[in-house]
């Protein structure tokens, strides 16, 4: 019976070893879906919640921001409305967003940007900063690179290239700039298709971001997130399980089959439009920023290998990649691979928060500004 027992503890022990191993040479995404997220009560954005909390539970470490009913963010005389984006518990777990928009909606632009600017900055929340507070932020960390240089933000979460285009026609249709930079995020900015677009009819309503006016701002800030779930030893040991298969997943994926992403057509219409409008208004370099996903970054151990290249996941978004680069040079865009970028740090996943499917953290956006600047200089 001993023997039995010292058996079966001898076979746990290897095989979790082995993971180990696994782990070590190869990764992967964390089964996080299968074996946190699917034994958990409650909707996604819960679920995500939960796992957020357990892991900021571990790193409260504080970020130093600009606090708007500060005189220092006051003093910056931003017109527009206040916004919460209440994204902090699947975020950080620790910080909340919260900032000022301009006139129009977008987030902490002076208003005098839209009749002249440096650059436009067009993308979705990772061009927005999504749940980033300033001075953290991607256009304040581009702006500390050269204070004679000034960008218009026009990153709006939620957005896919379609309504992208749209804020560019509709909202800069007034305005006079020297460059435009249009960021494309691999994870999911080809999910909304242009078909039957219409742009010299197309028009933008910003009316659902007001949320409050800026009169009520110094009475109704707290940037504390206020999450609080039970962690048992249970949840503890699903998500030790999970991230310990994540090597093991690597190996799953050669037995999944991946579909095209982008519709070609489509999205070279879009940019087409995109360069007939800039090319009227006389617009000089245009960029498209290529930002790698969260799924690609998690294979990055498997880079420095003979196999990340045959993995079919990467195959498919390096053929997105192709793709977007392809029309973006067709169309006298000038294409920047973040890709090559991100994979080479250390761990690329110290840019999301602790290495969850999240948007960047303080350090991905520093990293995406130092990558950036160097790349339009």
């Amino acid at each position: 019976m001993l023997n039995k027992i010292f058996f079966s503890f001898l076979i746990v022990i290897s095989t979790i070893f082995l993971l180990l191993v696994i782990n070590f040479f190869s990764s992967s995404a964390p089964r996080y879906h299968e074996i946190v997220f699917n034994l958990e009560q409650g909707d996604y954005r819960k679920k995500k919640e939960k796992l957020t909390f357990y892991k900021s539970t571990n790193n409260k470490k504080k970020i130093e921001h600009f606090e708007i009913s500060s005189k220092r963010y006051f003093a910056l005389n931003y017109s527009g409305y206040l916004i919460n984006r209440n994204c902090g518990s699947i975020e950080s777990g620790i910080t909340e967003l919260f900032f000022l928009t301009d006139k129009n909606g977008f987030r902490e632009n002076q208003d005098k940007l839209y009749e002249e600017t440096d650059y436009v900055l067009l993308g979705d929340s990772f061009t927005e900063s999504i749940c980033i507070n300033k001075p953290n932020d991607l256009k304040t960390n581009l702006e500390k690179k050269n204070t004679t240089v000034n960008y218009l933000n026009l990153g709006q979460q939620g957005t896919n290239y379609p309504e992208q285009l749209n804020i560019l026609l509709s909202v800069t249709k007034e305005t006079k700039f020297k460059n435009l930079i249009w960021f494309f995020y691999e994870g999911n900015d080809y999910e909304t298709k242009l078909k039957n677009f219409d742009y010299s009819n197309f028009k933008i309503n910003l009316e659902n971001l007001k949320s409050q006016s800026k009169e009520n701002v110094v009475n109704n800030i707290n940037y504390e997130v206020n999450s609080n779930f039970n962690i048992s030893l249970f949840f503890k040991f699903r998500v030790f399980l999970a991230e310990l298969l994540s090597g093991l997943g690597f190996f799953v994926k050669y037995f999944v089959k991946y579909t095209d992403l982008l519709d070609y057509n489509d999205y070279e219409q879009a940019v087409k439009i995109a360069g007939k409008f800039l090319d009227n208004k006389n617009v000089g370099d245009r960029y498209i920023y290529y930002i790698p996903s969260w799924q690609r970054l998690t294979t990055y151990k498997s880079l420095k290998l003979n196999y990340y290249k045959s993995n079919p996941q990467i195959i498919q978004l390096d053929k997105l990649k192709a793709s977007i680069k392809e029309i973006a040079e067709n169309n006298n865009f000038i294409f920047i691979d973040g890709v090559d970028f991100f994979m080479k740090l250390k761990n690329p996943l110290e840019v999301f928060h602790y290495g969850l499917n999240t948007h960047f953290n303080e350090k991905g956006y520093q990293y995406l500004a130092d990558d950036l600047y160097s790349k339009i200089q």
